[in-house]
């Protein structure tokens, strides 16, 4: 359904995001990209979610003509996005951009209520792990340390999100599928690449147990 890693780095903020959208039984409807990269800001946007909110929310930003402007207001068209979820009422927006001075920097939005994540807020992050949650936290540790060290070690935590359902999730519960795509932004511009390929099918459930394919 929705798999989105992100972290900030120096002159960097990268993504790493799947391609599925599945309907409420849980079966691959279409690939479709979860990111959208926005040259005139130098900044790109992740959505989780179902196929609408991403479009929605990615064709506003070429409306903004500033960073700054897209900062003020990006939080204020979140809460007027409406979503279709086939097993939550929430999504997550997170923002990568790299600001006049070369460094890269990361916000998030959630319509969420958690710890830390006020609803509708822009927080400012340096890394951040969507779906599915880690419940083992000493796994959970390597893994996420694995993804922050260099070079990064994707894989191994793109497995256990990949390998791992989701209790509230339709169907059998696995909600990570597709293609898995690297993506960097800088100062150059934003660069992707598909690191890992899994063999779903259109009209079928994501199965998890079946780890991967070669790229």
């Amino acid at each position: 359904m929705t798999l989105i890693n992100l972290q900030v780095r120096r002159d960097s903020v990268f993504f790493l995001t799947d391609t599925a959208a599945i309907d409420k039984k849980g079966r691959l409807q279409q690939h479709r990209q979860k990111i959208g990269y926005h040259p005139h800001l130098n900044a790109a946007v992740a959505v989780t979610g179902n196929v609408g909110q991403s479009r929605d929310i990615n064709t506003v930003m070429a409306h903004y003509s500033s960073q700054a402007e897209m900062l003020e207001n990006i939080t204020r068209h979140v809460k007027h996005t409406r979503i279709w979820h086939p097993f939550s009422r929430f999504f997550h927006v997170l923002i990568g951009l790299i600001d006049d001075e070369g460094r890269g920097r990361a916000f998030a939005v959630s319509t969420a209520k958690g710890e830390e994540i006020k609803p509708y807020t822009l927080h400012p992050v340096d890394d951040w792990i969507i779906q599915p949650a880690i419940e083992d936290e000493r796994f959970a540790d390597a893994l996420t340390s694995a993804w922050l060290k260099i070079p990064y070690d994707y894989r191994s935590l793109v497995q256990y999100q990949r390998t791992h359902p989701v209790a509230s999730a339709p169907s059998a519960g696995f909600i990570v599928g597709g293609n898995i795509i690297l993506s960097r932004l800088s100062k150059n511009g934003m660069e992707t690449s598909v690191v890992e390929r899994y063999p779903d099918e259109i009209g079928k459930p994501l199965d998890g147990r079946n780890v991967t394919a070669p790229v």
